[in-house]
């Protein structure tokens, strides 16, 4: 079973949700006359990740996993899954992709050892979605 320290989790928890709420905010400018500028700007943001469309939380995540490896990987794996069960399977499949690119091997191959990490973290934060993730 993969155990990870509660402040590991949590900070990662506070990263994850830090990026998801920067990535939901939305700038609008409109201009006047050429002589005059006038901006309005509108800021959009969510309380929760359950708000938070499926697209931003997913470039949420992979501009948060792409700069992680090893355990932190694993942990923002685990805190995506659980914050968006219905998202599992397609975290998992973003951290699979993030890891095969980042691994330096030949044709970007992962090791079984690696897949089966990424898979059972997502199992862990979405046990209820399992058969979904390891279908993807």
């Amino acid at each position: 079973m993969l155990s990870v320290p509660k402040s590991r989790r949590r900070c990662a928890f506070l990263a994850l949700a830090a990026v998801v709420s920067l990535s939901g905010i939305a700038a609008k400018e409109s201009l006047a006359a050429p002589e005059e500028t006038i901006a309005a700007i509108t800021v959009q943001a969510s309380n929760s990740a359950a708000q938070t469309d499926a697209d931003e939380f997913l470039t949420g995540f992979i501009t948060t996993a792409v700069r992680l490896k090893g355990p932190r990987l694993v942990s923002c794996i685990t805190t995506a899954a659980k914050l968006r069960p219905d998202l599992a399977a397609r975290t998992a499949v973003c951290a699979l992709n993030i890891a095969r690119l980042n691994s330096h091997l030949f044709g970007g191959r992962l090791s079984c050892a690696t897949i089966d990490q990424i898979v059972r973290a997502a199992v862990t934060g979405a046990p209820q979605s399992a058969a979904s993730i390891v279908k993807a």
